[in-house]
């Protein structure tokens, strides 16, 4: 013990000794201009991603005829992007838990940006498709990143509120998109290139390809997650991001940074991480190449392993088979919501009747045949109405107003209970949609029922970004993202048929998809408040 001036000093020395936390390091780094230009950021990296899955569906009342859609193609179109994310996200997950969520975030972007520019080289459906289907492969990567990555930059005190409230970001990127297309969809562009043919909706297209490219480029400024490089035992380089934050958010100099050894914690989840793996030993005692197919097969078969504990794997399918149901319902009516107000921006809003008879009196064709734009005089019709943009911005606005209502409500009542409320309106108003009378009642329910159904999918990747440890948390992510494009996909190849069927099927089938989502929430563990495993 050291005394001077009959004071004790020997404590001034316990921040070399001692070994901190992840929360204790994060907690330090305080709340600021770091925190808020990650935020500003993750908002166009949610741009780019929704650009992928929200313009199949704003181009087709445009595109239709350019590329002759009928009722089934359309469905295909809007459907493929998720089947693209099915078999990426996987390998995306694995990849990010191995080697960082900054890299995939990176070159997830701009491979995003690369994709969208191709579609506006589209020429047929067959080529829009596939095109379609490999920016779904390289969509999924990113879109599955970003929660992770956020959360891993906050403490327990903001992390449920901040990434519930970066999800208004999925919202908003979509009404950024929407609104591009409200500028560029509704004008009549034509022109040619050497022999090639272009129309709005390709230049739409190239425009929305700019987000990703801009995305990648912030990306590359960014540091990777302090937590994963933590849990990878590269503490000396969590310990500079740490030291980074605190500069940006305190405008102090990084040595008075009070923390300047970190706890081990590339043990503490039991999971074996790539640093363990590329330090194996080969012939002569010398490190193996890392880079090696064997080498990433085996970090590949590491991150499944944990995945079949008990506890892990409960969650883990329980997540999944939420995501599937919700975004069953919310992707689905999402998809086809432009097609829909197309729909309206023809019919009589003044009729006095439910949907199905106030859409279908003018020429007395079943539902399903207007929706594929097939009539008797076998006439093409383009539906570039600024209405159909309009009422997608004002449905997606709800879900901005949603989010930002749970990120005011979690520390009261809690991700769980907000995720089975919303859930449980959505579903009621997408099932009475049905029962409209007329144009305006139709946007109120369809917000309620898309807005508040992206509202659940906010609650729900905070809630699911802790219920596993950070070694494996992408790739839980990444499977969860896995049976949500599935229910994706199915959602859109089924709404085509449900509409040759009849007017209340599609809807009562999607209500019914928001109530089985709603049930199964009962069963998540609560989340909010807890520190990240």
């Amino acid at each position: 013990m050291i005394v001077t001036e009959g004071k004790v000093v020997s404590e001034d020395h316990s921040h070399e000794t001692k070994s901190w936390t992840f929360e204790e390091a994060i907690s330090a780094t305080r709340f600021g201009l770091f925190n808020i230009l990650l935020l500003a950021v993750t908002a166009v990296w949610f741009t780019s991603s929704l650009a992928q899955t929200t313009m199949p569906g704003l181009i087709l009342p445009v595109a239709q005829c350019d590329l002759e859609l009928d009722l089934d193609r359309k469905g295909w179109v809007t459907s493929m992007v998720f089947f693209g994310m099915i078999f990426g996200a996987s390998i995306w997950g694995i990849l990010g838990d191995i080697y960082g969520r900054r890299i995939i975030i990176t070159g997830g972007l701009f491979l995003l940006g690369l994709i969208n520019f191709l579609y506006g080289f589209s020429s047929s459906y067959y080529m829009l498709v596939t095109l379609n289907f490999f920016g779904g492969i390289v969509a999924s990567g990113p879109v599955a990143a970003y929660p992770i990555f956020v959360s891993e930059f906050h403490g327990v005190q903001y992390r449920a509120r901040i990434v519930i409230f970066i999800c208004t970001f999925i919202s908003a990127g979509a009404i950024i998109v929407t609104a591009l297309a409200l500028l560029i969809l509704t004008k009549t562009i034509s022109f040619t290139i050497g022999s090639m043919e272009f129309h709005s909706w390709q230049v739409f297209f190239w425009a929305c390809s700019t987000f990703g490219f801009l995305g990648g480029f912030l990306a590359m400024m960014l540091p990777e997650s302090p937590k994963f490089l933590m849990s990878q035992g590269r503490n000396e380089e969590a310990l500079k991001v740490f030291q980074l934050i605190y500069r940006l958010n305190t405008r102090k100099s990084s040595d008075s940074y009070s923390i300047n050894n970190l706890k081990n914690e590339s043990q503490s989840n039991n999971v074996v991480h790539s640093s363990e793996l590329a330090g194996e030993m080969g012939e002569n005692n010398a490190p193996k190449n890392p880079s090696t197919p064997s080498t990433i097969f085996r970090k590949a078969f590491a991150q499944f392993q944990p995945l079949f504990k008990p506890l892990y794997m409960k969650n883990c399918l329980l997540a999944g088979f939420i995501e599937f149901f919700m975004l069953f319902g919310t992707n689905t009516m999402r998809s086809w919501m432009p097609q829909m107000f197309a729909l309206l921006s023809t019919a009589d809003s003044s009729t006095e009747s439910d949907l199905c008879e106030s859409l279908t009196p003018k020429t007395g064709q079943s539902l399903g045949r207007i929706f594929a734009n097939e009539s008797s005089d076998k006439v093409c019709e383009v539906l570039n109405d600024s209405s159909i943009y309009v009422n997608s911005i004002i449905v997606q606005s709800v879900g901005v107003v949603a989010v930002l209502i749970a990120v005011y409500l979690v520390t009261f009542i809690g991700n769980k209970i907000i995720l089975i409320g919303v859930n449980m309106i959505a579903g009621l108003a997408t099932l009475l949609i049905y029962f409209a009378p007329n144009s305006v009642i139709i946007v109120v329910f369809y917000s309620l029922s898309v807005g508040l159904g992206m509202g659940a999918q906010a609650s729900y990747v905070s809630i699911v970004s802790n219920l596993v440890p950070t070694a494996i948390r992408f790739t839980v992510m990444s499977i969860s993202v896995i049976l949500g494009r599935l229910g994706s996909m199915v959602g859109n190849l089924v709404f085509p048929s449900l509409l040759k069927l009849g007017c209340w099927q599609p809807f009562g089938v999607m209500a019914f998809a928001y109530l089985v989502t709603a049930v199964l929430c009962c069963f998540l563990p609560k989340t909010t408040k807890k520190p990240l495993q």
